[in-house]
């Protein structure tokens, strides 16, 4: 993939037509063939919360999105695989939830709920040989990616590139952790999945992102933008710098960068409508520190961060929903009889985060090893 073009559209509110413009202003500027095509529009419903948690896509994107697909002569389908086991009911609760059930409604979008998935062949994959993907997005004729600006635990961002691990239906995205549990190794797969999978266009919705415990346990972070490109990693590296983090922090982008699908720095990256000194907002991150580790060289440092990256801590505002030990692809996550909760066994822990990312009651914390309580 060359590097592309990016735009950034300024957007202040979920007011819908300000929404509504700044979506048909990023569908002009990438226009695609829809006329009599069925659109995959794949949004980030990590878990079923309301859109006012900042942590999915909003529904006044996606419904500005399916209708401008309608008006460009497709039929516009919203599919997605949320964090849990995918089921028509669970998929149901999810829509519901986050407010997709309403944005088809008033698009005249379809909501999929086929579960059924179809294996992927990927040989020139760097870390997967192959892949399960929804059979409704890999059956499409066009796919558009409807991202969310947030912070990440283990990826530090996620933003385009990181919302098609989505595509991959419901548990088997742990079985992919479990197998990947090193970050970089992760982050090549990541990469390797969105040049299988190939998003004809992506958006991400940087109106209001999220900040601090990302994925799914920060706070809402204002950004007031809509990105938009053909390219999905030169999509995320202008988003990094508007995020504040260094193209080589965050583990997606270094690979991108380290196999020569997008320049090293967002400097080499088209930038159109909002300039993007003016798009800079730094978000705080998960475990933001400073220290005299980022003196050191990549080579030195990275090591010695993931030897000292924090451990899952399950803490008292827990009500026992079982969430978390349900998507752990180690099965290291039990029920204490004595504290009432559950609690995570840290010497089988790899650290990939799916409980904090899961958990609705954002009841898990970070902990360092010489600080973790005994259970």
């Amino acid at each position: 993939m060359a590097a592309e073009c990016v735009r950034l559209i300024g957007a202040d509110t979920y007011q819908y037509q300000e929404i509504k413009r700044a979506v048909e202003e990023a569908l002009d500027a990438f226009p695609l063939p829809m006329e009599g095509k069925r659109v995959a529009v794949k949004p980030n419903l990590l878990l079923a919360r309301t859109p006012e948690n900042a942590s999915t896509t909003h529904p006044m994107v996606i419904r500005a999105v399916c209708e401008g697909v309608k008006a460009r002569g497709g039929k516009a389908i919203i599919a997605e695989s949320g964090g849990g086991p995918i089921t028509p009911m669970t998929l149901r609760h999810l829509y519901d939830a986050t407010g997709m059930t309403k944005a088809a409604e008033e698009s005249g979008a379809e909501l999929n709920f086929n579960c059924e998935s179809v294996k992927v062949s990927l040989p020139n994959g760097k870390k997967v040989k192959e892949y399960l993907c929804l059979k409704a997005i890999r059956e499409a004729d066009l796919l558009i990616n409807v991202a969310k600006l947030k912070t990440h635990g283990f990826m530090r961002m996620t933003a385009a590139v990181k919302n098609l691990f989505g595509v991959i239906p419901g548990l088997h995205k742990a079985m992919m952790h479990k197998d990947l549990p090193d970050k970089n190794d992760f982050a090549a797969m990541i990469n390797d999945l969105c040049l299988s999978v190939k998003p004809d266009l992506s958006l991400v919705d940087g109106v209001v992102g999220m900040e601090g415990e990302g994925p799914s346990g920060g706070t809402p972070k204002k950004c007031g933008l809509i990105l938009a490109s053909y390219n999905p990693f030169a999509l995320d590296l202008v988003a990094a710098r508007i995020m504040g983090i260094p193209e080589n922090e965050a583990p997606i982008l270094r690979d991108a960068i380290r196999r020569g699908l997008i320049p090293s720095s967002a400097d080499d990256i088209r930038v159109e409508g909002v300039p993007l000194a003016k798009a800079i907002n730094p978000f705080r991150f998960p475990g933001k520190r400073k220290s005299i580790l980022g003196l050191l060289p990549g080579v030195l440092r990275y090591p010695i961060e993931d030897a000292t990256r924090p451990y899952p801590y399950i803490t008292k505002t827990c009500i026992s929903c079982g969430k978390c030990a349900g998507i752990c692809p180690q099965k290291t996550i039990f029920k204490n009889k004595e504290l009432g909760r559950f609690r995570v066994e840290i010497k089988d822990c790899i650290r990939c985060y799916c409980c904090h990312e899961i958990c609705p009651e954002k009841a898990i914390d970070m902990l360092k090893k010489r600080k973790y309580p005994k259970q």
